[in-house]
């Protein structure tokens, strides 16, 4: 399974390239809309995915910082599509990042959210 591919991937993926979204010369090397995801991603503060790794099952996840805000891992909610997805995944999504908040500050971090 490869990364860019889950939940905790994606947000982790998001943070380490956040510097190539702002980079003009790396500009050439993103797709337009794999920018525009990850851009989604670092606004919201969780990723979601939606049965990309498998068929009935989701997944939010969000990033755990560390004293120098760099995302060291994830935490993260899977669990079948129904009950991640529906009505939306903004409730769940909330929640991790919220947690995942209150550990990256336990770690020595400021969380932006």
């Amino acid at each position: 399974m490869s990364g860019e591919r889950s939940a905790t991937g994606s947000r982790a993926l998001a943070d380490i390239r956040r510097s190539y979204l702002t980079s003009p010369l790396n500009h050439a090397f993103l797709a337009h809309a794999f920018k525009a995801a990850f851009k989604a991603v670092i606004a919201e503060g969780y990723a979601v995915e939606n049965e990309e790794v498998g068929a009935g099952v989701s997944c939010i996840a969000a990033p755990i910082l560390n004293g120098m805000g760099i995302a060291i891992a994830a935490i993260s909610v899977p669990g079948p599509t129904a009950r991640i997805m529906i009505p939306s995944p903004v409730r769940i999504g909330v929640l991790v990042r919220s947690h995942g908040d209150d550990i990256s500050r336990l770690l020595g971090s400021r969380p932006a959210s």
